[in-house]
């Protein structure tokens, strides 16, 4: 989640968050999933509001959120409207026209536009609206997806619709073809599909597969792609699964690096273990930074998976300490498949057996001596560089 919490006004959103519902932060893993939980949240309040306003103060709350579910829909159409022409900002006509929306559900506009737009005065003194940022813009659009493949979408069939189908649809009936602008929200979205299983906007794992699909055809076509995007994508076992396969990501030939680690971190955190053709799987662990050294190497266990070498460049150089965790995640690390290995070495480490080849930094002579004193057992290692 660094990239994520990296922009301001995403950490803005993580403030807010954390005020209201501190509990929910240390559960948020993807970008749709931020996005998600501020609007369960904006909702919560407009809930609130609606029920002192005079408005609806009198309605029952079933019709309230009937009525809110209606304008949400809306406005999700109005969010892929404005993706689709590279906007950010509503169109005073598209207000009008949402404001008159509101008045047929008998609720207040500026009550329903103010829980999710972002109203600014002009230097002409006339009223602008728009987003918070495109990220939530093109969550609302991606919203649109889930909504309209459930029954929450009035008049949609839940066995007809696709993913490829609404696309369509909001498109104006166009077959969709030049996708890469549509990328982020097709990655919200497929967060979005299986994030909604628990709140009665379940959908059907061929919907799943297709919306990856559409992903691929945005440009999301290779292993170096897909493990850029794979960290903020939310999926299910089967997807993790499709995607693993289609993309060959475990092989006798995968190594995991810097920018790839969090990638397969949540891979193997999706997909039920132990992975399928384990016994055929060589992992290679080339680490800098070992900040998800610990989750990486847990997740590995759940799937029978020991790495065949292990290279912990900054441990060895003497750049970083590892905490007591890391050390002992890589004394698990440490088992009979490692032919290779790089690193600080611990007294508390064996030496695998069939290791090929050591290069260790020690951090004290205690070190160092019981290091020694596993090498005379072996008697299989002849040269000792200082």
């Amino acid at each position: 989640m660094h990239e994520v919490w990296g922009l301001p006004l995403n950490l803005a959103l993580v403030t807010i968050l954390w005020v209201n519902k501190p509990d929910i932060i240390s559960n948020i893993t993807t970008e749709a999933e931020l996005y998600w939980q501020f609007h369960l949240l904006s909702l919560s309040k407009l809930k609130e509001r609606l029920a002192k306003h005079p408005k609806t103060a009198f309605l029952e709350p079933t019709s309230t959120k009937i009525g809110t579910k209606k304008f949400v829909e809306k406005l999700c159409g109005e969010s892929f409207k404005a993706l689709q022409n590279d906007e950010i900002n509503i169109p005073e006509s598209t207000i009008n026209n949402m404001s008159a929306f509101c008045h047929s559900l008998g609720m207040p506009a500026e009550e329903l536009t103010g829980a999710f737009l972002k109203k600014v005065t002009t230097s002409q003194g006339s009223f602008l609206y728009s987003f918070l940022h495109k990220g939530m813009m093109e969550f609302m659009a991606a919203l649109s997806f889930p909504m309209k493949l459930t029954n929450q979408c009035r008049g949609q069939s839940v066995n007809t619709a696709t993913p490829t189908k609404i696309f369509e649809m909001l498109l104006g009936g166009s077959h969709p073809e030049n996708l890469h602008k549509y990328q982020n929200m097709l990655i919200q979205m497929i967060s979005l599909l299986h994030m909604g299983d628990g709140d009665e906007m379940k959908v059907s794992e061929d919907a799943k597969i297709e919306a990856l699909e559409l992903l691929i055809r945005s440009g999301v076509n290779d292993k170096d792609s897909v493990l850029r995007v794979l960290k903020n994508i939310k999926c299910d076992h089967s997807s993790a699964r499709w995607i693993a396969q289609r993309f060959e990501l475990f092989d006798e030939d995968t190594e995991i690096e810097d920018h790839t680690i969090d990638a397969y971190i949540a891979l193997l955190r999706a997909t039920e273990a132990p992975l399928p053709n384990r016994e055929e799987i060589e992992i290679r662990i080339n680490l800098f930074d070992t900040d998800g050294l610990v989750e990486l190497q847990r997740q590995l266990y759940r799937h029978l998976i020991n790495p065949s070498r292990i290279y912990l460049n900054n441990h060895f150089q003497g750049d970083s300490e590892p905490t007591v965790e890391e050390r002992e995640s890589i004394k698990n690390l440490l088992t009979n498949d490692c032919k290779e290995y790089s690193g600080i070495w611990d007294p508390t480490f064996e030496i695998p057996p069939n290791i090929e080849w050591l290069c260790v930094r020690f951090k004290d002579h205690l070190s160092l001596d019981v290091f020694c004193q596993f090498l005379e057992k072996t008697k299989r290692i002849s040269y000792l560089s200082k």
